[in-house]
């Protein structure tokens, strides 16, 4: 008979759970989001949401880069693209879209071909 291992929900002895990189990589990451999202323009970021909030509606699949293309076709523009991030979160944590778990690389050449995270939205309905 195999044994079973029951992972533990308190840390041994009463102390508090050992901290690994990955804890900290993490903290960093989630203040970056947080910097750039501070350092965006108000009035894009209201834009941002807006914008992403129709393609949430009209679309089944959406990336971060979709909305700040869309943007940039109006003429709304930051220093700080990067805030899209925090919105796209934002929007993760309220089930209006979720992670497929797959990337595609971006168009926008100053982003050399990095990798953009697909969502999916939990809103569109599609065509009836």
């Amino acid at each position: 008979m195999a044994t079973q291992w029951k992972k533990l929900k308190k840390s041994i002895f009463g102390q508090p759970p050992q901290a690994t990189i990955f804890d900290a990589a993490e903290k960093q990451k989630n203040e970056g989001i947080e910097a750039a999202y501070r350092g965006a323009d108000s009035e894009w970021k209201r834009a941002a949401a807006e914008c992403l909030q129709q393609m949430v509606e009209t679309r089944e699949f959406i990336t971060s880069e979709d909305v700040v293309l869309e943007l940039n076709k109006r003429g709304i523009v930051t220093s700080e693209n990067r805030a899209m991030g925090a919105i796209m979160q934002s929007f993760s944590r309220a089930g209006l879209i979720e992670s497929t778990g797959q990337f595609t690389t971006s168009r926008r050449p100053e982003c050399h071909k990095s990798p953009v995270r697909v969502w999916r939205s939990k809103k569109f309905e599609g065509l009836l």
